[in-house]
């Protein structure tokens, strides 16, 4: 698990949170999903903007329970968005989807 989550962060934020520890993650694990879909949709929809801004919010959500590697993955995907490069949108997608599947995962065996 430690390839997907930063554990030592995690144990940082379990200490500060306390009990507000486990809605940070299973607001995580709603948002996150929510913000694939939405970046799923706006790339079918040809929307580089929304798939910018949704792709902006996953990473910082990633960010916030120390996912770095689909942190990283959303962050390219935030930039060929920005600069409206379809080449490597849907790899990056289903990269996302792939990797978010497994911090799901992990966070859940925190909560």
């Amino acid at each position: 698990m430690n390839d997907v989550l930063n554990a030592e962060m995690l144990e940082e934020l379990r200490e500060i949170m306390e009990e507000e520890f486990p809605v940070l993650l299973e607001t995580f694990l709603e948002e996150s999903e929510r913000q694939y879909l939405v970046a799923k949709s706006a790339w079918i929809g040809e929307d580089f903007d929304e798939l910018r801004r949704a792709a902006h919010s996953l990473k910082g959500s990633c960010g916030n329970i120390g996912a770095e590697q689909l942190q990283r993955t959303c962050a390219s995907l935030e930039d060929n968005a920005r600069l409206s490069q379809p080449e490597d949108i849907p790899e990056l997608l289903q990269t996302v989807n792939t990797q978010l599947v497994e911090v799901s995962e992990a966070v859940k065996h925190h909560l």
